[in-house]
């Protein structure tokens, strides 16, 4: 089980153990510019651990790299009498030796032409520029097309086919060990190499369109191959490449005959190169097209300007990034049945995108990228996101969320252009994948975590020793029996379709605004577009977000025009990223099964989902991730009457970044738990104050939340909820009984005392009032209107974390693995790590438990819903909101 971790825009992370049963621990941060790569990896090897399968060699290259059923002539079979590999075979020292290991290797594949049509070149002496890789990782040779390759030594990441990895320790640098069960193991120099094969593959993935990717572990006489997907890794079994020569020059060969899609580059992405047209369409954009200002303004001349912003053609003018691919890819287009001659039919609409904008962390998981776009058919810029999605029945995409909420006309949403799978682009690792019976050691565990209980609760049961996640995302449904679209039933590996979707809106990120009352009329917007899409019934079915963050927070600036006429720019607020909603919970809560994992964002899920018992989202929940979001972003960036900078580092360390380890379970952070049950915002020993309209927001809003938990906790504490102990044995009934000899000593002070214990009164009408409010949006977006309409000081935001702040050294461990039988320990480990600068945020879903093992660990925290989440049920339109931000018209 993987364990909590934060997004991107939280503080440097430190981590720490307080010497008490309340474990602790610091999310694991990797922030650019701090930390190692090699915390990084270990998350990372942490994370894949149990998503690798072992499969035969000969299966895997069978099915990957068939004999040719017609040879190329010009790609002959090298005639070989003997290994191509001798002087490898002759080499007196091999540890330590991994430069001479590869020298020899390389000479051997190129001098005979093992894979022709491919040339293998070195290229571990001179990473990349930090343009594209500020971690400046470097594979040690990759195979690459003969028309592409260059002799640079240089990574050339965009133009890789095959990299190969040289360890010169067959036992202890084999990031795969084939006598494990699941083939993964907690050996250190072992973890360290699945983490570095791990961020290659993250890297190659990332910058590259592809479906899967090929790589070829050399360890001294051994070697292995592993394919990387979205849903893991397949790795063959070792073999001895010297003495099996033939074997694997047999598959070398039969490599050169393979076409690139078959290789794992993705077919509906053509790459481009300079001289060809789309190329130079991509620059010359930026120069004829008309911008305009996206800064706050009043249009003095009172005309609604023409042209896009020109904060979108920046985007566009970075991601045309130094090393960074550029291509055109295919995004499908479903065509109403009356508009064709068939059903169903589809057309392909074409994108030109080169860096991504946002790129998720890890390998396994969505692999969600974001690009600004431009769009072959109207020439306007748009966004495109690239995703692997779970592939389950009863899963609707997000393009079809999308297009129902537009139908039903909720505001402060991107507009849905087009999306769709891209066909016959699923991920292949659960296929592998085979059921392994329980060994008769593990039965007597198994009544400890059933997964009946432990899949349906708000906390995860772990298995610390092997678990270490990127970013914490509370996956998406309770039922732990759902099924996928495909044949992979059975499958602890998540199935993942390529998905691709485009919206018309390009936003900033939240952490663009530029003053306080800015960001309140920003989450103003969202909770409107999140209160219409939760009440308007048809076609969406009244929708809860069930991922409110702050990377699904964006601003839009929109050309508005009030009621005296004056036209103006202002900086809306956009609720993006719709893929994890999902109709409110009403009922005895039997719903269809759709996937077996949850998604949300750790850092801003409610305390409630973050506690244990089983939960299904509700609006009190959502609106707490809003205040949460608001919180984090005015702490940071707005500056306090009483607080220095490294206090509030340490306030948003403690309240978002560090978790709970708990009786076996992951918990919400002891500082957000306070703050929201008691209702108060103390930074170290100071309750925070910032002078201007927050306080009052936050005071308030601050009372409903307390108001909900005091409830919560009465109703969890009262007779019918609490269990009673067993009644005292017999023996023990006896001395009760007997008189001791207490009285004679307490007689002196008049005997013993009467006891003065009352029943413990319920909530106040006054709390019970409180918590009403979090039952309909009308209370929060009441209460941030009445900010909005406030007086504000004139200040701007400005980073309250001390540039000079570097996270901790001291990074604890997670408890051992037999968490319940054995002492917790932590160790000192690196401070948390640097990241490539394209890998922004994570946003995949927690690990897949191993197929081998016979009791595993559940991934998954927290429950989406609960038995009483019903919305409001007053039925209030847009004027109810009380805001005359609701009543202007937008100019067309």
């Amino acid at each position: 089980m993987s364990q909590p971790a934060i997004e991107s825009d939280t503080p440097l992370s430190k981590g720490r153990a307080k010497p008490n049963s309340y474990h602790t621990r610091a999310l694991g941060t990797a922030e650019e510019g701090h930390g190692h790569l090699s915390q990084y990896r270990a998350h990372l090897a942490d994370d894949m651990a149990h998503a690798a399968v072992l499969a035969d060699k000969q299966t895997f290259c069978d099915a990957y790299f068939p004999i040719p059923s017609d040879p190329t002539p010009n790609k002959p079979k090298p005639v070989l009498h003997e290994s191509p590999f001798v002087k490898l075979a002759q080499l007196p020292k091999f540890k330590g030796n991994e430069a001479k290991i590869q020298e020899e290797f390389v000479n051997a594949v190129n001098d005979h032409n093992l894979i022709p049509g491919l040339v293998l070149r070195v290229c571990g002496d001179r990473p990349y520029g930090i343009h594209m890789d500020p971690t400046q990782q470097k594979v040690d040779t990759a195979w690459y097309f003969e028309h592409e390759v260059k002799d640079t030594k240089h990574q050339e990441w965009g133009n890789q086919v095959i990299p190969v990895e040289f360890k010169g320790d067959e036992t202890g640098d084999d990031p795969y060990d084939d006598k494990e069960e699941n083939i993964s193991t907690g050996a250190k120099s072992r973890k360290n190499a699945c983490g570095q094969m791990t961020t290659h593959a993250e890297i190659l993935h990332a910058v590259q369109q592809r479906t899967a990717l090929f790589m070829l572990i050399v360890t001294r006489k051994r070697a292995r191959f592993t394919r990387w997907d979205r849903s893991g890794t397949v790795v063959t079994q070792s073999f001895n490449y010297i003495d099996e020569w033939r074997f694997f020059c047999d598959v070398l060969w039969r490599i050169g005959h393979c076409s690139r899609t078959h290789l794992g580059l993705d077919p509906t992405a053509t790459r481009l190169f300079e001289g060809d047209a789309d190329w130079q369409r991509m620059r010359t954009v930026l120069e004829e097209k008309e911008y305009v200002d996206h800064t706050q303004r009043v249009l003095e001349d009172g005309k609604v300007p023409e042209g896009e912003f020109k904060y979108v053609r920046d985007m566009f003018h970075r991601s045309l990034a130094k090393g960074w691919p550029r291509y055109r890819v295919e995004v499908p287009v479903e065509v109403p049945a009356d508009e064709t001659s068939g059903a169903g039919a589809k057309k392909i609409r074409h994108f030109l995108i080169a860096k991504p904008t946002f790129c998720a962390k890890g390998m396994a998981g969505r692999g969600t990228r974001g690009y600004v776009a431009l769009d072959c058919e109207t020439e306007k810029f748009v966004w495109l996101k690239d995703a692997w999605r779970a592939n389950y029945e009863f899963v609707r995409k997000e393009g079809d969320i999308l297009t129902g909420l537009n139908q039903a006309e909720v505001s402060n949403i991107p507009t849905m252009l087009c999306h769709g799978d891209i066909e016959g682009q699923t991920t292949e690792t659960p296929n592998w994948w085979a059921p392994h019976k329980p060994k008769n050691k593990d039965k007597k565990n198994k009544n400890k975590t059933p997964a009946s209980d432990a899949t349906r609760s708000s906390v995860t049961y772990v298995d610390p020793s092997t678990s270490s996640h990127l970013k914490r995302k509370l996956d998406d449904d309770d039922e732990p029996s759902a099924e996928p679209a495909t044949g992979t039933q059975g499958s602890p590996l998540r199935l993942h379709q390529h998905y691709r979707l485009v919206v018309e809106e390009v936003a900033m990120p939240l952490d663009c605004f530029e003053y306080p009352r800015q960001l309140i009329q920003i989450v103003f917007d969202c909770v409107v577009a999140h209160y219409e899409a939760s009440t308007k019934p048809e076609p969406n079915k009244c929708l809860l977000h069930r991922d409110i963050s702050s990377g699904n927070i964006l601003i839009y600036p929109r050309v508005l025009t009030n009621e005296e006429g004056v036209v103006y720019v202002q900086w809306r607020g956009l609720l993006a990223d719709w893929e994890m909603s999902k109709p409110q919970h009403k009922g005895d809560g039997q719903r269809r099964p759709r996937q077996p994992e949850r998604t949300g964002t750790w850092q801003y899920t409610s305390v409630a989902l973050l506690g244990p018992g089983a939960k299904f989202v509700i609006l009190a929940d959502e609106l707490e991730s809003f205040f949460h979001v608001l919180l984090y972003y005015a702490v940071r960036y707005v500056k306090s009457l009483n607080c220095d900078g490294e206090a509030i580092a340490q306030f948003l360390d403690e309240y978002f970044d560090v978790y709970g380890y708990q009786n076996g379970m992951y918990t919400c952070s002891a500082l957000k738990t306070s703050t929201i049950t008691k209702g108060k915002i103390t930074v170290g020993t100071e309750k925070l104050r910032f002078g201007n309209p927050l306080d009052a927001l936050f005071s308030k809003v601050l009372s409903w939340f307390a108001a909900r938990y005091i409830i919560a906790e009465h109703d969890k504490e009262s007779p019918g909820n609490t269990k009673l102990p067993a009644p005292s044995a017999k023996g023990v009934d006896v001395l009760r009984s007997i008189e001791g000899n207490n009285n004679t000593f307490l007689a002196q002070f008049g005997g013993p005392e009467e006891s003065d214990q009352k029943p413990e009164e319920g909530p106040t009408p006054a709390q019970k009032a409180l918590a009403e409010r979090l039952k309909s949006h009308k209370g929060l977006a009441r209460a941030l209107d009445t900010a909005l309409r406030s007086d504000w000081p004139d200040e701007k935001t400005e980073d309250q974390i001390p540039e000079t702040r570097k996270p901790s050294a001291e990074f604890p461990h997670p408890p051992s693995r037999n968490v319940k039988n054995k002492r917790q320990r932590t160790r000192k480990a690196r401070a948390a790590q640097s990241e490539p600068l394209f890998l922004v945020t994570a946003g995949r879903p927690p690990k897949t438990p191993p197929p081998k093992r016979a009791i595993r660990s559940v991934d998954l925290i927290v429950e989406d819903e609960g038995e009483d989440g019903e919305s409001s049920s007053e039925s209030e339109s847009r004027s109810d909101l009380d805001s005359d931000y609701l009543d202007e018209s937008e100019s067309e």
